[in-house]
């Protein structure tokens, strides 16, 4: 489910265009958004939406979910 959403994140990333770059291609900054997946999944069992921020990983990404 962790790596389902963290792919769904990483989509939404890429779809946005905030960057040239492919976010798949950095290892770092997919670690962060795993993190991340699992911080959103947690806080999704509980309530209806989230925003979701991931710092530094690759620049600075927003989504929300």
């Amino acid at each position: 489910m962790q790596l389902r959403l963290r792919d769904y994140l990483g989509q939404k990333f890429n779809d946005a265009k905030k960057t040239p770059n492919d976010i798949f291609k950095n290892p770092r900054a997919l670690a962060k958004l795993f993190k991340e997946a699992g911080r959103v999944k947690n806080v999704l069992s509980a309530n209806v939406d989230h925003f979701a921020q991931v710092c530094s990983g690759f620049k600075l990404m927003s989504i929300v979910c």
